[in-house]
């Protein structure tokens, strides 16, 4: 699934029906992490980042909760891509700006439209 595709669909959300239909309340969560013998990555080099993020990235995207997860590293988000993510308020412009090393992985099923 691409972006685009990802981001088309709708939310599990914005298909219920109930008293309180018309409110829709959104969070973003920024996964902070302490692994052994690993640094931070605003101290890690390139290669450290990089490593981190193919060991960490398949244990996220195997999680129950990220079945149908859109999950995809800041290398290959293009800056219409990273905007439109800025904007939706799905990533911070920091994290935009990020590379190597770097990544996301989007819940589609509790994806506010």
């Amino acid at each position: 699934m691409d972006l685009y595709e990802f981001l088309i669909t709708p939310a599990e959300t914005t298909r219920l029906h109930g008293p309180h239909d018309r409110i829709v309340m959104s969070s973003r969560v920024r996964l902070a992490r302490n692994l052994k013998n690993a640094a931070f990555p605003g101290w890690a080099k390139k290669p450290e980042r990089i490593k981190i993020m193919e060991t960490i990235r398949p244990a996220v995207e195997s999680l129950p909760e990220m079945k149908d997860a859109f999950s995809e590293v800041m290398d290959n988000l293009g800056a219409l891509d990273k905007q439109i993510l800025v904007e939706r308020h799905l990533i911070s412009r920091e994290h935009a700006a990020k590379s190597s090393g770097s990544g996301l992985v989007l819940n589609v099923r509790k994806l506010f439209a």
